[in-house]
């Protein structure tokens, strides 16, 4: 007696990745907050479809950033940019590096952004409480 034959596909909608923590979402909501401040767009921009680059290089900057930042995973700073696969994140990443590697104006912007998410004492252990990641960036802002 033979076995039925079964093929496996792998799609990119038959996976999903774990859904973001509260905390997770508040450390990228501050990291985009500070990145499109100083790309000036609009908040808007991280999750919206065009890929033009006065769009495209600020997400870019913010998936580097989410790397460089916290332990999120690349699944999850994708379903944060608007349900983007991990492989456009991981070249969003990559592409920021180098960017910041040959272009001096990018590394300019980027050591600004690296400046301010330094004062907002974001890293990869402080991921207690979502109001605390919050505070920390009003604070930074200059609103509390």
């Amino acid at each position: 007696m033979s076995r039925p034959r079964t093929s496996i596909k792998a799609s990119k909608f038959s996976i999903s990745a774990r859904p973001i923590t509260e905390y997770e979402r508040a450390a990228l909501d501050v990291i985009w907050n500070i990145v499109a401040k100083e790309f000036e767009v609009p908040l808007e921009v991280i999750s919206s479809p065009r890929r033009f680059g006065a769009w495209a290089q600020p997400r870019m900057v913010f998936m580097y950033m989410a790397k460089i930042y916290t332990p999120i995973g690349t699944s999850q700073i994708g379903q944060y940019c608007g349900n983007r696969d991990h492989s456009t994140v991981i070249h969003g990443q990559q592409a920021a590096s180098d960017m910041e590697d040959t272009d001096k104006r990018m590394r300019a912007k980027i050591a600004a952004i690296r400046a301010k998410l330094d004062e907002t004492n974001i890293s990869h252990t402080d991921f207690q409480s979502s109001s605390k990641l919050k505070e920390r960036f009003w604070q930074t802002e200059g609103f509390l």
